[in-house]
């Protein structure tokens, strides 16, 4: 119950920020919405992917007791919150630093290295295997 309150409180207020960005922060500067945005790895498909499936969805499926309770269920809504905060750390961290800030810039790109991608596996790792150990010892579930 506590995750579906958080992914909420997570889901207003990002989208809360990202409305201020686009009609208030934005407008005062010589850039618009879409010049935030560029091509496939930079492109808005990725908010949108926060927000809909990677936030939303998870906090539907944790604030159903009925799916809550599922262990398939609640281990793709762990997954999904998880890819969410990643994609949000992309969008707020990689695409900002890509974006041209002077009139003769173009955008950068960036692409990481193994030692960049292996921490990011290992922490998946441990996800799984968390999730996997507090399954195997009935830990998880036991007194919902």
């Amino acid at each position: 119950r506590f995750c579906s309150i958080f992914l909420g409180l997570n889901f207003v207020l990002r989208v809360a920020d990202l409305l201020a960005w686009k009609y208030w922060l934005l407008p005062k500067t010589s850039y618009s919405f879409e010049d935030m945005f560029h091509g496939f790895a930079f492109g808005k498909w990725l908010i949108y992917a926060e927000l809909l499936p990677f936030t939303l969805l998870p906090l539907l499926m944790l604030a159903v007791p009925r799916l809550r309770k599922t262990a398939h269920i609640f281990s793709i809504a762990a997954v999904l919150a998880c890819a969410g905060l990643i994609t949000n750390r992309y969008i707020m961290n990689l695409q900002t630093m890509a974006v041209p800030t002077l009139p003769f810039d173009s955008w950068e790109s960036y692409w990481p290295n193994a030692f960049e991608i292996a921490p990011c596996l290992m922490a998946f790792a441990f996800m799984v295997l968390g999730l996997r150990f507090f399954y195997k010892q009935n830990l998880l579930f036991k007194k919902m």
